[in-house]
C-alpha cells in the first residue's frame, strides 16, 4: 500500500470511529473553502506582502485547507492516570475543481503530518504536571484576523508541561529541526537544530491580568551551511517573549506580546536560519484587542510592528525581504442581526520599509465586506462562533513599491493565466476580488 492509501485510509478510519457511539476517539478539526473571483477576471487572487508573511484574512483566502485531528485514550485507570495518543493530518489544495490530488506539489497541493504525539497526564508523582513526546502544536500564540502566530515552537520535541510553582506554572521542552532550509546546506544527516523551549505561564498580575514569559532557542549541532555562509554563524541563538493577557476587556479580552530574537531565530519562527550571524536579529511588538461590548457587536482588532535586521542572512540593508521595519493595522467588527446573520467589515493597513538609503515605503490596504451566516453565539462569545458560511467582496489598494513585492501566498499555484495580483491588475494599483467561503472549527 502506498503511503498516499494508507494516509487516507487512516482518516477514513478514524472518520468512522468518531462517527461511532460506541467508540472512545475524538475527533476535531479545521476547515477552510471556497471560490471567487476578480474585477478583472480570472481567479481570486489573494494579497500579503511577502517580507511579512501574514495578512489580514477574510475574504483573502484562496485555498481549500483542512486540519484533522483524532485522539484515543490508550490507558486510563481510576486513580485518574491516561495516556492518550493525538494525531493530526492537514491537506491543502488550490480548489480548482472536483477531483485534486493530494501531494500533487506541483501544484502546491499538500498531505501532511501536523501532530503525532502522546501525553501522559495524572501521574501521582508530578504535581498535576503532564509529560508528552512525538510531534505536536505547542502553546502556540496567534492573531487570528491575521492568521499570524508569532509564538509557536511546534514540532518533534518532548517535554514536560503544568510544573506549578506556586505563583504561575513552567513548561520545559526541547524540539527538533533537522536538515537545511536552502540551497549549499546538508540536507541529508548532519545538520540539526536543538531548540529548548521554556516559559512560565498563567502568573497572576494586579487588576485580573496574566502574564507568560519564554525563553527559546536555536542550538546548531553538526553539518554545514554552505560556501557563501558567514564565518560568524551563530551555534546558539535566543528569543525572548513577555506576554501579558487582560480579559474582561469590552467584554473581551486585551492581548500585548513583546519579543526580540537574534541569530539563527532571527526569523522568530520553528525554522533557524542556519547562515545567521549575530548580527541577524527581530524585535516585534503585538497587541490585539477581541470585543464584545454587547449583544449586537463583536470584534477583534489587532496592531503588529517589527524591526527586523538581516533574517536570512545577508546584507542588512537594501535587501527588502531581509531587512526592514513595518507596521500592520487593523480591525474586523461583526454587527449581529439575529442569532444567525451578522455583518463583517474587516479594514487593515500593511507597510514595510527597506533598510538603508533611499529606501520607500510599501503599503497595502485592505477592506472586506463579508455578510455571514452563523450559528448562535458558544461559550467563546460571538467572535469565535463557528462555521461561518460568507459571501464577501474585498478591495484592495497599493503603491509601486509595494507591487513588486505583493505575492499570492495561497493563490500562486492556481491563479491561472493572471499570474499574481500585480499582473491580475496590470499597471493598476488598486482592484476588488469575491466570493463565498466557509470556515468551520469543530
Amino acid at each position: 500500500m502506498s503511503i498516499k492509501s494508507a494516509l487516507a485510509s487512516l482518516v477514513a478510519a478514524a472518520v468512522v470511529l468518531a462517527a461511532s457511539p460506541a467508540s472512545a476517539v475524538e475527533f476535531k478539526g479545521y476547515l477552510r473553502t471556497g471560490i471567487g473571483g476578480t474585477s478583472e477576471g480570472g481567479n481570486q487572487v489573494c494579497f500579503i506582502p511577502a517580507p511579512l508573511g501574514y495578512k489580514f484574512r477574510l475574504g483573502n483566502e484562496c485555498e481549500n485547507y483542512a486540519e484533522l485531528e483524532f485522539g484515543q485514550a490508550l490507558y486510563k485507570d481510576k486513580s485518574g492516570v491516561e495516556f492518550k495518543y493525538t494525531g493530526m493530518l492537514h491537506y491543502k489544495t488550490g480548489a480548482l475543481r472536483d477531483a485534486e490530488p493530494i501531494g500533487d506539489n506541483a501544484r502546491g497541493n499538500e498531505l501532511a503530518m501536523r501532530q503525532n504525539f502522546v501525553e501522559v497526564t495524572g501521574l501521582p508523582f508530578m504535581g498535576g504536571a503532564s509529560l508528552w513526546a512525538g510531534k505536536r502544536y505547542y502553546h502556540r500564540a496567534d492573531v487570528h484576523i491575521l492568521d499570524f502566530y508569532y509564538w509557536d515552537p511546534s514540532g518533534p520535541g518532548a517535554g514536560v508541561d503544568g510544573i506549578d510553582l506556586g505563583f504561575g506554572k513552567l513548561g520545559v521542552a526541547m524540539f527538533q529541526s533537522k536538515g537545511g532550509w536552502g540551497l549549499g546546506y546538508d540536507v541529508q544527516t548532519k545538520l540539526t537544530f536543538w531548540r529548548p523551549d521554556i516559559r512560565i505561564y498563567g502568573i497572576s498580575v494586579p487588576g485580573g491580568g496574566n502574564l507568560e514569559v519564554g525563553m527559546n532557542a536555536a542550538i546548531k549541532s553538526g553539518g554545514t551551511v554552505g560556501t557563501s555562509a558567514n564565518a560568524d554563524t551563530m551555534g546558539f541563538s535566543q528569543m525572548y517573549t513577555v506576554q501579558h493577557t487582560q480579559p474582561g476587556v469590552l467584554g473581551g479580552f486585551n492581548k500585548l506580546a513583546l519579543q526580540y530574537a537574534v541569530g539563527t531565530i532571527a526569523p522568530g519562527t520553528a525554522y533557524p536560519e542556519p547562515q545567521n550571524s549575530g548580527r541577524a536579529s527581530r524585535w516585534r511588538v503585538v497587541e490585539q484587542l477581541g470585543f464584545q461590548p454587547n449583544e449586537q457587536w463583536s470584534g477583534m482588532a489587532a496592531f503588529v510592528y517589527e524591526d527586523v535586521t538581516s533574517q536570512y542572512g545577508g546584507p542588512s540593508e537594501g535587501d527588502s525581504f531581509n531587512s526592514f521595519t513595518s507596521w500592520s493595522l487593523g480591525a474586523r467588527p461583526a454587527y449581529h442581526l439575529n442569532d444567525y446573520v451578522k455583518l463583517q467589515l474587516e479594514a487593515g493597513y500593511q507597510s514595510f520599509t527597506p533598510k538603508g538609503p533611499g529606501q520607500k515605503e510599501a503599503n497595502l490596504t485592505k477592506v472586506t465586506f463579508a455578510p455571514t451566516i452563523t450559528p448562535p453565539p458558544g461559550p467563546g462569545g460571538a467572535y469565535y462562533t463557528r462555521p461561518e458560511l460568507r459571501v464577501f467582496v474585498s478591495y484592495f489598494n497599493w503603491n509601486e513599491a509595494m507591487a513588486g513585492t505583493l505575492q499570492t501566498w495561497n493563490a500562486v499555484y492556481y491563479s491561472g493565466p493572471n499570474g499574481g495580483p500585480p499582473a491580475a491588475f496590470g499597471t493598476d494599483k488598486n482592484g476588488f476580488t469575491f466570493g463565498a467561503q466557509l470556515e468551520a472549527w469543530f
